[in-house]
């Protein structure tokens, strides 16, 4: 009918839990095209560390939105949401079907809310524990957690800036998304372009735990150092936002020698399982998802089955 709007689906969920093997199932047996919503699997040259499809899986599925700027461009979450709808609009005039698959969380709200994204809007509950907290640990206990979160955002923002530490912290907590990516001016809600079927995976929490232990053994496997090391002579530091993607800095710490590899593993899973929390209280704010838990014992291909039924397709 005329004046619908058109239907995208939306996977997400928290690292690991395996979005993008089930997506990819699902996309192959319905012909459709998958856009990704992870803010570090843009990045040339960055593909080990940030799971990114393998290239089975991109020449079974048509990708987008993965590998189109270097580590040291510019990349955010406006950006995101003007190619993600150009890429609804090109695989829509195709006659195809549109599937937004990934974790990061601000990209996920850019387009469930239809955000423009000059800035994400203030949260009174979040600052005022944010405030608390500093009343009784200190700005420099509260400071040492915005560098472990945001170290970019650091580097703009003075420790006596109280009020400037206490934003950044707020827009993180509330957006699941670094505040050195956001322009922090106001926004608002606005009608979304297309209508969204959206479901997020989870499962238990032990579980999720094994996966992130695995996954990150098997990267290191697959070679992970070595991709850290080549992105190293290539130029890129770990000041840049992209480098600063979980693990990066870790590795680098590992192959520059300053840290044991034991050390490197170590902190990456704990980094990795207290992402994971953080994506999942993101989520949990947002009504708009639907929530489908996997059993731990269930294969991929049985994992696709309920995620297609679960998405109406």
């Amino acid at each position: 009918m005329p004046g619908m709007r058109k239907k995208v689906y939306l996977i997400t969920g928290p690292t690991a839990v395996g979005k993008t093997s089930a997506a990819v199932v699902v996309a192959q047996r319905i012909g459709a095209e998958i856009i990704s919503a992870d803010s570090r699997q843009v990045y040339i040259g960055m593909d080990i560390g940030t799971a990114k499809p393998t290239d089975a899986q991109r020449k079974t599925v048509r990708h987008h939105l993965v590998d189109i700027v270097r580590p040291d461009e510019d990349f955010n979450a406006a950006i995101f949401a003007r190619m993600a709808s150009e890429a609804f609009d090109d695989i829509h005039s195709r006659g195809g079907t549109a599937i937004v698959v990934g974790g990061t969380g601000l990209y996920i709200k850019a387009l469930l809310k239809g955000y423009t994204f000059k800035g994400v809007g203030a949260d009174e509950d979040i600052r005022e524990a944010i405030e608390i907290d500093i009343a009784e640990r200190g700005i420099d206990a509260v400071y040492a957690e915005l560098k472990e979160l945001d170290p970019a955002a650091c580097e703009k923002i003075h420790p006596n800036n109280i009020p400037r530490v206490v934003r950044a912290l707020e827009v993180i907590k509330s957006t699941g998304c670094p505040f050195s990516e956001i322009s922090d001016d106001s926004s608002g809600d606005q009608s979304p372009a297309y209508e969204y079927v959206a479901v997020c995976i989870n499962t238990e929490r032990d579980a999720l735990y094994r996966r992130i232990d695995r996954r990150v053994e098997q990267m290191v496997h697959a070679g992970w150092p070595r991709e850290v090391q080549g992105l190293l002579n290539q130029g890129y530091t770990c000041e840049l936002r992209a480098l600063n993607a979980l693990g990066y800095r870790e590795i680098a710490d590992y192959v520059e020698n300053r840290w044991s590899f034991k050390e490197a593993i170590d902190a990456i899973c704990k980094a990795t399982r207290n992402f994971a929390q953080r994506q999942l209280t993101f989520f949990r704010g947002m009504p708009e998802l639907k929530w489908m838990d996997v059993d731990p014992s269930m294969g991929i291909d049985d994992v696709a089955l309920v995620l297609a039924d679960e998405l109406g397709l």
